[in-house]
């Protein structure tokens, strides 16, 4: 019993003379691990792999304390050899786990923390006062030593979880190193908020080409250079594939940029509205419904801007109203213009909230006299009071009810209502990583899900045995028939339905797809066409997103139900905007 009192006693008077001697390092090891714990939240990891972490990479020092306990003398310096070695070699461990299963190249600022935690035990190791065991102090020392370190990474989580923003709205802070940030809304994984003021820019910072680029909500990153915004899109790809779908083996190749990121869109879809009494055609500014007028678009083919001013120039000049959102009255509700890129054809179209259209024949004209290549003008009516652009009927006003543009070797036929990629050099340079994921050597069947007027379809038709596109909109089926008879392509064959429906008729018939290929719109694919796909259990999927967020919810169901997403390759279609395009690979994993 004595024995026993003697040894609480010298414990306790070890700790009383560890505590002091902590207490300079105190304040450096809380702040590490708080910014250890920053670190790994703001990386994307859950508070749970973070504190792991944060433990594998301290775990050293608990190894320390084992060791301490057993042996009964060891000078500091021997005491100080032994826990750097251990804690770099859990480090290294920590890290090659980070880096393998993560992939977010944390090296540096973790070797950095483990050095610095290095110097601190060299600072608190210290000799032991007179009349206590050296073991015992030892012990509390490293004890303490944890304790505050994990204190600092409990508290850095927290914070980190608070800097792990949805920044959604706050694109112009992408350019800043230091900014004031009023906070307007707290959730439980994002904070939002508003930016008052920019401290610090970042190198990468440019000003906008444009007039309005602050006020209008079509464009996002002007303010960005074109390296800074391709650098901003394959994080964002990563960061969607990586926090989203957890999807840790997935390999992000790097960027496919545009040789000239100015003039590149195809389409242009503007609103029309009278803004306290001038008319304004151009986009909405963001988050709003107030239309910016837009005089000369820098992201607009030339023949788009011609559109708009013809336009302007016709309202002006008949005294033609713009519909009005509150009232549901006036005439002119949108304006859009396409141009075929590669044959030099173009489309006006004139969106209206009725039949009549006054002045229509004197529009023609007007379009004729300014538009070179016009091919086409349309009215399409929409009567509805919906935020939906297009209504269902259309009427011919001059021309042709579509025109033709090329891709590669193909032609393609597009109307008012087609899907068409807006970018048509990018959109072939898509395309044909498409091709090469699905990796075709002729005899192969193939399903594209969401086939649009079948652009890639009639790509894969040429390298596969047999295609069969899948789309539930009537036009742009028939637009895909006529798309594959004008390129007397034989073996592609569209079918009108829903997707989950169509696949397992086919199934039933005996088509056994060996690739899929999906292109939805920006919501991602719906669960049941998911869940068909798994059934018919193709070698490769085949999926082309304009969204990393649905796309990684899409692809981690299917890792779920026996695909492997294996590369990603983001495709930036849509220069000075935050949008970006990417291909996956997925391939079966045999059980």
């Amino acid at each position: 019993m004595e024995e026993h009192e003697a040894i609480v006693k010298n414990r306790s008077a070890a700790l009383r003379a560890a505590f002091p001697a902590t207490i300079p390092v105190m304040t450096g090891y809380l702040c590490l691990g708080a910014a250890f714990g920053i670190l790994l939240r703001t990386a994307g990891y859950g508070i749970g792999w973070s504190i792991a972490m944060s433990m594998i990479c301290y775990c050293g020092s608990m190894q320390f304390v084992g060791v301490s306990l057993l042996t009964a003398a060891f000078d500091p310096f021997q005491a100080l050899l032994m826990s750097v070695m251990v804690n770099a070699r859990h480090a290294f461990y920590g890290l090659s786990m980070l880096e393998k299963y993560r992939g977010t190249g944390l090296v540096r600022p973790v070797l950095i923390c483990t050095l610095t935690d290095e110097t601190f035990s060299l600072v608190s190791t210290l000799e032991p006062p007179e009349g206590v065991a050296r073991r015992d102090f030892y012990f509390w020392i490293s004890l303490l030593d944890y304790l505050y370190w994990q204190v600092g990474c409990t508290l850095g989580n927290a914070v980190g979880g608070l800097l792990t923003f949805d920044t959604t709205g706050l694109d112009f802070t992408l350019t800043a190193l230091f900014i004031v940030l009023l906070l307007e809304q707290v959730k439980k994984n994002y904070a939002s908020g508003k930016v008052t003021a920019i401290l610090e820019a970042s190198p990468e910072r440019v000003e906008p080409l444009c007039p309005v680029y602050e006020a209008c909500g079509g464009c996002q990153l002007q303010h960005l250079n074109y390296t800074g915004q391709l650098k901003a899109k394959e994080q964002q790809v990563r960061d969607a594939l990586f926090r989203i779908g957890h999807l840790q083996e997935v390999k992000v190749l790097p960027i496919i940029g545009e040789e000239d990121p100015w003039h590149y869109r195809n389409k242009m879809q503007f609103p029309v509205a009278f803004e306290n009494g001038i008319l304004e055609i151009g986009c909405y500014a963001a988050a709003t419904h107030k239309v910016v007028g837009v005089e000369n678009c820098l992201i607009q083919k030339q023949r788009n801007n011609d559109i708009i001013a013809v336009v302007r120039q016709w309202m002006r000049q008949y005294e033609i109203s713009a519909y009005d959102e509150k009232t549901g009255k006036g005439v002119v509700r949108h304006v859009m213009g396409r141009v075929g890129v590669n044959t030099g054809e173009v489309m006006a179209v004139i969106i209206t909230a009725g039949y009549d259209i006054p002045h229509g024949k004197e529009l023609v004209k007007m379009l004729r006299d300014a538009v070179p290549g016009l091919k086409s003008v349309v009215q399409n009516i929409n009567k509805k009071q919906t935020n939906i652009v297009m209504g269902n009927k259309t009427r011919l006003l001059y021309g042709k009810t579509t025109i033709k543009d090329r891709l590669g070797t193909l032609k393609f036929n597009i109307s008012a209502q087609s899907f068409f990629q807006v970018n048509s050099a990018q959109a072939e340079k898509l395309y044909n990583k498409a091709i090469e994921f699905a990796a075709l050597s002729g005899g192969e069947t193939v399903v594209d899900c969401y086939c649009g007027t079948g652009t890639i379809s009639l790509y894969l038709a040429k390298h596969a045995q047999k295609v069969y596109g899948i789309e539930i909109i009537a036009s742009a089926i028939e637009d895909a028939k006529r798309n594959a008879e004008d390129n007397r392509c034989d073996n592609a064959e569209f079918i009108l339905g829903d997707a989950a429906v169509k696949m397992q008729e086919l199934v039933e018939q005996g088509v056994r797809p060996e690739v899929v290929l999906l292109d939805p719109p920006r919501a991602g694919c719906e669960e049941k066409v998911l869940a068909a796909i798994a059934q018919v259990m193709p070698q490769r999927i085949v999926y082309v997103s304009c969204n990393p967020a649905s796309l990684a919810r899409d692809l981690a169901y299917l890792e779920q139900n026996g695909y492997q997403a294996e590369v990603a390759q983001p495709v930036d279609m849509f220069p000075m905007t935050h949008h970006v395009e990417t291909v996956v690979l997925m391939s079966r994993v045999e059980k």
